[in-house]
């Protein structure tokens, strides 16, 4: 019995306590990156790209969009945390600092929760219809996934949430390779935890113009339709007041895999409707 406390008091003490501390006494703020993909003196245009929970390549995602005329911006969440508040903030920063006159978003599955938080930190740049958003597979909150799911989930979450704080630094550490790209195990449980935060009381944003939705994989089908209409300003008959996002249906992709080749022609078509180049 001593052994085993003596394992436990280790282990607090070596993992968990640093990580604990570190918590209490460090600054707030972004710990992760925005790096660019493509440099331009063209500033008429920035876009950024806010990745989920399944990122891939840069080489993916220069072949994907191909970048040469504006600026292309990739936001990264840090291996310590998922801390979308400061994500938020140092997008609306990094716009600010380099004077795009229009700003271009793609979220892709959980990268969707950052939008809400963004109409606060680009709200007279969103008034003033500066700034569009283009949702790939967005899940901004637990309302979006099946009943099933959702409960084990809820089910879940707790117990998970507690191995993370135990891990401590151990946990941060970005071992797990996803479409070839390390992350941590903090940086997947906090980015799926976020979920349970309400970022959705309100319309995300008025300047989404179009989702695109590949699959029932996730989804609450029942309330989907309700719930797209809710939070993305969908809308069957737009009017000049409320002008509705466009939503496509792209049945045979993998859910936020832009990787997958059905999707990719699904991104590509989307892009060619809104008119936006790279």
């Amino acid at each position: 019995m001593k052994k085993v406390f003596k394992v436990i008091a280790g282990w607090l003490g070596v993992f968990t306590l640093p990580y604990l501390i570190r918590k209490w006494t460090e600054e707030e703020g972004f710990k992760g990156e925005i790096t660019m993909l493509n440099i331009s003196s063209n500033k008429d245009v920035g876009y950024y790209l806010i990745p989920g929970l399944t990122p891939q390549t840069d080489d993916s995602y220069r072949e994907l969009f191909q970048p040469k005329k504006y600026d292309f911006n990739i936001v990264r969440s840090s291996h310590q945390d998922y801390d979308l508040d400061a994500m938020a903030t140092t997008i609306g920063y990094h716009t600010e600092h380099l004077g795009y006159k229009t700003i271009r978003l793609i979220s892709v599955g959980l990268g969707d929760q950052i939008l809400t938080l963004l109409d606060y930190v680009l709200r007279d740049k969103i008034h003033s219809d500066k700034v569009e958003v283009f949702v790939i597979d967005g899940i901004p909150s637990l309302d979006f996934i099946a009943e099933k799911e959702r409960r084990l989930f809820h089910l879940l979450e707790p117990g998970v949430m507690s191995l993370r704080i135990l891990g401590g630094w151990l946990s941060e550490i970005p071992f797990l390779s996803i479409n070839k790209v390390w992350k941590s195990p903090a940086e997947l449980i906090e980015q799926l935890s976020s979920l349970n935060l309400d970022y959705t009381q309100d319309d995300i944003v008025g300047c989404v113009k179009a989702v695109l939705k590949n699959g029932e994989a996730f989804y609450q089908p029942d309330n989907i339709d309700r719930l797209l209409d809710l939070t993305y300003n969908f809308n069957d008959d737009e009017d000049e007041d409320e002008p509705g996002c466009k939503i496509y249906y792209n049945y045979l992709g993998k859910p936020a895999d832009l990787s997958d080749d059905i999707t990719q022609k699904g991104i590509t078509n989307v892009l060619k409707d809104l008119r936006w180049t790279f």
